[in-house]
């Protein structure tokens, strides 16, 4: 669109530059016989060049805040489904989390993904994110990625698959998850 707004613009200055009759990237404009019709087709060239060059106009990138992992359990050794400990983590400050991702291996089976929430120590939920998969890999492999701002505080991972959910020695006793985040002041 905006290559457009530029062409035909350039071609409105040009024609009130020759005073019409001009024919050129498939636009035709006959000849002018007035010189305040050649002004408003120079104004009109202006106007559509600077609205096809506003949209060329890139915004300033944000800067990117450094992600970080706010929580994270995983490990290579054998898991068990059904954790028997929350997965637990506190924050000093408010985040941004970017990326959830639980275990669910579930003897190679995986399982039909749901949902993974927050809920804070206050009872206070976050989400839940919904989960979907298309593959094995992906019934496996929980992801979600809510980009959800949460306060400053203890949160337990809430799973809506805890009895599928992987854990072992090495998690403590807790699901198998990594959770991403940025600061979010």
């Amino acid at each position: 669109m905006s290559t457009t707004l530029l062409t035909t613009g350039l071609a409105c200055i040009i024609a009130a530059i020759v005073g019409g009759g001009l024919k050129a990237f498939g636009i035709e404009l006959p000849t002018l016989q007035s010189a305040k019709r050649q002004g408003l087709l120079a104004i009109l060239g202006i106007i559509l060049i600077a609205a096809g060059g506003y949209g060329q106009i890139p915004d300033k990138p944000k800067p990117k805040e450094a992600e970080i992992e706010l929580f994270s359990t995983k490990n290579d050794a054998v898991v068990y489904n059904n954790p028997p400990k929350p997965a637990q983590f506190t924050i000093q400050e408010a985040y941004y989390v970017t990326y959830i991702w639980d275990y669910h291996f579930n003897n190679g089976q995986g399982v039909t993904p749901g949902n993974i929430g927050l809920r804070r120590s206050d009872g206070k939920v976050f989400g839940p994110w919904e989960v979907t998969a298309s593959n094995l890999d992906e019934k496996i492999n929980w992801i979600c990625q809510p980009n959800a701002r949460i306060p400053a505080g203890t949160y337990t991972i809430v799973d809506s698959e805890p009895e599928r959910w992987s854990w072992n020695e090495k998690s403590g006793g807790r699901g198998v998850s990594i959770i991403k985040a940025y600061p979010a002041d």
